[in-house]
């Protein structure tokens, strides 16, 4: 781990299987309290962490994808998990990809709203705006236009957390963003992914393109897809009854 970088984590539960659940570009872990809960409730832990650039974590200098997927081995190693469900959100989904090519505790994945390719990436956000009205206006493509509409309260809360966000740690997330812009995963080592994989995306997604679940589904063998109808990127926003009910339901089925 770079000794510039600070990574935050947080372990929930006192049993059973983990999970280990990773966020997009600029989130933190609180997104996941509501999932958390219901994992915990059906005998899972769970492990959560803000990856360097988000949250409680820092990043003092220009990094890659490949070192925000060793912190999470690194926590692994601290906590002497030997086994992880593993579920990535966006940018956390490709770092859930690079672990389940580059390390043997992954025992299944989810994978969501994300890509292994930046083929599929239609984000045209470099920098996210400095006032409410701005970034509500950039936030308008991640979500369902019909979700949008119906929807304000949500999208003015997410709008001035990012605000608050830019203002505390603009270069950070401007040094996640760069790392995202770099990645890419190749074809042969998705294909060697062997472990059981759910792949859930929006079809109405505007920022990853519906066809980067497509390519991933098509890539590792007996992976399972469900496409979710006027839905944008932001699932765990518009669909979050429906979400945690798939992800619940395949943990248990891999862990029955």
């Amino acid at each position: 781990m770079n000794p510039k970088s600070r990574i935050f984590h947080l372990t929930l539960g006192d049993s059973g299987p983990w999970v280990t659940l990773i966020n997009g570009h600029a989130r933190t872990h609180r997104d996941f309290r509501n999932l958390s809960q219901q994992l915990i409730s059906q005998g899972f832990r769970v492990l959560l962490l803000d990856n360097r650039g988000s949250g409680d974590s820092t990043a003092e200098e220009p990094f890659e994808m490949a070192d925000m997927v060793q912190d999470v081995v690194d926590i692994w190693s601290q906590l002497a998990v030997k086994s992880s469900y593993v579920l990535g959100i966006s940018m956390g989904g490709m770092i859930a990809l690079s672990l389940a090519t580059s390390s043997k505790i992954p025992k299944a994945l989810i994978l969501v709203s994300t890509a292994a390719s930046l083929d599929f990436y239609r984000a045209n956000i470099s920098e996210w705006a400095t006032d409410q009205q701005g970034v509500i206006s950039q936030l308008k493509p991640y979500f369902d236009p019909s979700f949008f509409e119906s929807n304000k309260l949500l999208v003015v809360a997410m709008a001035k957390q990012l605000v608050q966000s830019h203002q505390a740690d603009h270069r950070q997330n401007t040094l996640q963003r760069a790392a995202i812009n770099r990645f890419q995963l190749e074809d042969e080592l998705i294909a060697g992914i062997k472990i059981p994989t759910l792949v859930i995306h929006g079809e109405g997604d505007q920022i990853i393109s519906s066809q980067a679940a497509d390519h991933i589904q098509e890539k590792i063998k007996g992976s399972v897809l469900h496409k979710y109808q006027q839905t944008g990127h932001l699932i765990l926003a518009e669909r979050p009854t429906r979400f945690y009910d798939d992800v619940i339901k395949f943990l248990k089925s891999q862990n029955g």
